[in-house]
């Protein structure tokens, strides 16, 4: 737990206060300590973990390499600022690791023609609500064209 907090610590501490003041608001801490579970331990091992078994034992290599993506992504701070949105999961795959965390689309607003990283596509800002608690979150997730 002590190293989590230390990761959790050095991952807020490299972002700036206002990003960070913005994470802390739509629950960085919770997506952080889900996404290194499941990235330490793996789909299988975090299934048995999961009160509602997800990742599904039905998901795809594939799906499973994009939900990779985007835990991996969380740990680099991604999806919680217009500027550094999550990348290269498309609509399906953001639904999808949201839901691997238990939330589900509540609304969605778009950007089109916005540029990130020389690509040009729709910047979407997305609040999810906590299947469990009702908790919301807004994040953003680009799409390229």
């Amino acid at each position: 737990m002590m190293n989590e907090l230390k990761e959790l610590d050095l991952f807020l501490n490299n972002m700036t206060q206002k990003d960070r003041d913005y994470a802390l608001a739509n629950h960085v801490a919770y997506f952080f300590s889900k996404a290194r579970l499941y990235l330490k331990i793996g789909p299988k091992k975090y299934r048995m973990l999961d009160f509602f078994e997800q990742p599904s034992d039905e998901n795809s290599v594939e799906e499973l390499e994009v939900l990779t993506l985007g835990c991996t992504q969380i740990m680099e701070g991604r999806g919680f600022s217009e500027e550094r949105p999550f990348v290269n999961l498309d609509v399906f795959g953001f639904s999808l690791l949201m839901s691997m965390f238990h939330f589900e689309r509540d609304s969605r607003t778009s950007k089109h023609g916005v540029e990130r990283e020389g690509k040009t596509g729709v910047l979407d800002c997305i609040t999810v609500i906590h299947q469990v608690d009702g908790k919301k979150a807004t994040l953003f997730n680009f799409c390229a064209f």
